[in-house]
């Protein structure tokens, strides 16, 4: 399962490396890697070392699915693809998904 989230993680991240806000196949596809990020984190070994990724992974999923907050997130597409290359590389990283949950903060509810 360890693997399975990074590999969703790794699309997500990837997704927001290309120009979403023309892209809405790309934009999907980030959404569904979320969605299935958020699904999977509970199974994996990282979840005793951040037990709140899955809330903030589906959270974001979310905020994302609203069309008030797409803008927003292709704005700050650089930001969220650091983020998630961090995750990515260490799922467990409390302080990154910390960095997660404070930017969706800003975002429309």
């Amino acid at each position: 399962m360890d693997n399975a989230l990074r590999y969703q993680l790794s699309i997500v991240a990837s997704s927001f490396s290309k120009d979403l806000d023309e892209d809405d196949e790309g934009f999907n596809q980030c959404k569904e890697a979320l969605s299935a990020a958020a699904a999977l984190a509970p199974l994996t070994t990282f979840e005793s070392q951040n037990n709140a990724i899955d809330g903030v992974l589906y959270q974001f999923g979310w905020l994302l699915s609203k069309p008030s907050n797409k803008q927003t997130v292709v704005q700050h597409g650089l930001e969220l693809r650091e983020i998630f290359m961090k995750l990515n590389a260490d799922p467990g990283d409390v302080d990154t998904t910390k960095r997660l949950s404070d930017f969706f903060s800003s975002l429309k509810t």
